[in-house]
């Protein structure tokens, strides 16, 4: 499942989560992002241990604004509410998976 953010629950699923959290930052208008929405979605079921959810900038200027996303879509890695990781671009579902996971890795290493 998918999340959505919002300024309601950004604090509570983002920034107070104790764990991942991968944010799909996009826009309807967006033709990259609308590729790679299903993909985001297929990897949510696919891969464990970590959060996924969306953050629509055109309704959530403010929080995109604070995460300086300046083009999208824009992919951004969270870990116990710090940015970790982040990616842009739409791309082939693999190639995503193995960037959330390299981070993911690479964290967990270093802890």
């Amino acid at each position: 499942m998918v999340l959505s953010i919002t300024s309601s629950n950004y604090e509570k699923e983002v920034m107070n989560y104790n764990g991942f959290v991968v944010i799909d930052c996009w826009a309807p208008w967006c033709a990259p992002c609308r590729m790679s929405s299903p993909v985001f979605e297929e990897l949510s079921q696919e891969i464990e241990g970590v959060k996924f959810a969306k953050l629509n900038v055109d309704e959530e200027g403010l929080i995109a604004q604070a995460n300086r996303i300046v083009s999208i879509p824009t992919f951004i890695i969270f870990k116990n509410g710090v940015e970790v990781g982040r990616f842009v671009g739409a791309m082939p579902k693999e190639l995503m998976k193995q960037k959330i996971m390299e981070v993911v890795e690479v964290v967990e290493n270093n802890e």
